[in-house]
């Protein structure tokens, strides 16, 4: 669904562009992350891992939103937001790991799924990048 759309549908809404929200949800991801990559890994905690990856991404996403004057009530408008707004900064396949580990997410959540330990090394690679790439596109909006 195209994010216009989302806006039509009052997933997201219109408001004006709030850098300070934005620099409080950075500090907030990167403290997340800073304790995700200290944070001890078994199989019982795999899940929790990803959960709180996923978290981090989504928190960066949001402060890109909000820089841009929006509100994201659904996450896919979120990461719609990033492919139609970011794909020249930002890589496709970067985009496409914030949605794999939403989807993976809310299987977790929402489904009873779980996840390996080898999931949650990923998942703290891969956020630990898309991250670095993220707050690159939110030091040229001015914010970090």
């Amino acid at each position: 669904m195209r994010f216009q759309t989302y806006l039509t549908t009052g997933d997201v809404k219109r408001l004006v562009s709030d850098k300070n929200l934005a620099k409080n949800l950075v500090q907030l991801a990167k403290l997340r992350l800073d304790k995700l990559l200290t944070a001890d890994l078994d199989k019982e905690n795999a899940f929790e891992i990803v959960e709180r990856c996923y978290n981090v991404l989504k928190e960066l996403t949001d402060a890109l939103l909000a820089v841009k004057g929006y509100k994201s009530y659904s996450h896919e408008a979120s990461i719609e937001f990033l492919r139609e707004s970011y794909t020249k900064d930002l890589s496709l396949a970067s985009i496409e790991k914030v949605d794999k580990y939403r989807v993976l997410r809310n299987d977790i959540f929402y489904r009873g799924k779980t996840a390996t330990r080898q999931d949650a090394e990923l998942a703290l690679k891969d956020a630990q990048a898309v991250s670095t790439q993220l707050l690159e596109l939110l030091k040229k909006e001015g914010v970090v």
